[in-house]
């Protein structure tokens, strides 16, 4: 992109041409104006966009609040999407093209302000600062929002945009956010409202995945949290986990969601998944499904990467200690660890057709065999291979197949 003559430009965008020339990448730019009247302001950028036929104006009704740096433009901003321009084709541009790679982090919101501050202030402090920091808020009636207008203030060199969330729940206002990753974002990392990372989480998350050298497959990276009370006390290392696979996927998560970080594939993938999934237990065991059922890859780091505050709001919770074992039979006894699988299955049958030949099959088996008679539950268990993690997770496993409740 060319823009030798600055004084060309509206005084107001002169701050963001001056930020947009900065940037590593060339190539064609697009100024996606969001607002529900974008009239005026799509006639000013374009007397001076007109003069520059690599520039492309399109403006849209999208809840998204714009940047412009950090000025408010008569409540627009504008947000950023840059590609390279090959031809008639829009070529996303990737590190090897950039330099550095390029993260977002996915921050999902609802009635958060107790403890959200603390999470937005570990964001700001990352060894590598993300590229950009999407906030979905699932119509909070807290100061939640007022504490993320604040923070975007006081960090005009952060791009933060707050989105209006679903309000269908925790999963899909993950879902939300997911499918709002612009092209020229590598990583996507998701956060909880609630925790503390660790300062070298994003470096150490994107160190992992670059090491992995694999960036047409789908990498999800997640690992251990110090487990914590609400006042980040009586730190506990999570359980340890080995192995991750899709036997292992169908019946038990990996890690929680708010360690997982997954590249450009990996958005890509569940970009389009999440059409196809109607209703889901929660985003991160749907991801880690998904991600292993098409054969991508996934990273399990032993060490923890944040502070995993524990309190009577936690949508799903950690799992260790005395409590959270008869908390997961309770599950089983009653029916909920049966009701989430179902839910499970509805999703992956929904994209089944991504899924590699044999996971398919083992979808397949484990579906039919759940429903079956005493024997033929118990072979589902051996035929298809699904597992959970460490003794009391067999033995549960084994109980859930007895009882119908798999």
């Amino acid at each position: 992109m060319l823009l030798n003559d600055i004084a060309l430009a509206p005084v107001e965008f002169r701050p963001f041409i001056n930020h947009l020339i900065a940037r590593p990448c060339s190539g064609l730019v697009e100024f996606r104006l969001s607002s529900v009247n974008t009239t005026k302001h799509s006639r000013i950028i374009g007397g001076w966009i007109g003069k520059f036929g690599n520039i492309k104006l399109t403006a849209t009704h999208s809840v998204l609040e714009d940047y412009a740096e950090t000025r408010v433009l008569n409540q627009n901003r504008l947000e950023l999407r840059r590609a390279i321009h090959s031809g008639n084709r829009m070529q996303i541009p990737t590190p090897a093209s950039c330099g550095t790679p390029r993260t977002a982090i996915l921050l999902a919101t609802y009635n958060g302000a107790t403890n959200l501050q603390e999470q937005l202030d570990s964001i700001a402090s990352q060894s590598i600062k993300p590229d950009l920091v999407l906030i979905s808020d699932d119509g909070s009636k807290d100061k939640t929002q007022d504490l993320v207008k604040a923070f975007m203030s006081t960090h005009p060199d952060m791009e933060i945009s707050l989105l209006e969330g679903p309000c269908k729940g925790a999963a899909r206002n993950f879902l939300h956010l997911v499918c709002e990753v612009p092209d020229w974002i590598d990583f996507a990392a998701f956060s909880d409202q609630d925790d503390v990372w660790l300062d070298d989480k994003t470096e150490r998350s994107l160190r992992a995945i670059e090491r992995a050298s694999e960036p047409d497959t789908p990498i999800l990276f997640c690992g251990r949290t110090w487990v914590c009370d609400k006042n980040l006390n009586d730190k506990k290392l999570s359980q340890l986990r080995q192995d991750p696979s899709f036997k292992h996927a169908l019946v038990q998560n990996i890690a929680g969601g708010n360690t997982m970080t997954i590249n450009r594939a990996a958005i890509d993938l569940l970009q389009v998944s999440c059409r196809e999934a109607r209703k889901l237990v929660i985003h991160d065991w749907w991801a880690y499904q998904i991600i292993t059922g098409v054969g991508g890859t996934v990273l399990y780091d032993p060490e923890p990467l944040l502070l995993y505050r524990q309190h009577e709001d936690n949508v799903i919770g950690a799992n260790n200690g005395l409590l959270a074992r008869i908390r997961r039979m309770r599950y089983i006894w009653k029916g909920r660890f049966r009701y989430w699988n179902t839910l499970n299955i509805k999703a992956l049958n929904a994209s089944a057709h991504r899924l590699t030949s044999e996971n398919r099959e083992i979808l397949r088996i484990f579906e039919d065999g759940r429903n079956g008679g005493l024997l033929k539950r118990i072979g589902m268990v051996h035929r298809t291979g699904i597992r959970r993690q460490g003794l009391e997770g067999k033995i549960a496993l084994y109980v859930a197949a007895i009882l119908r409740k798999l």
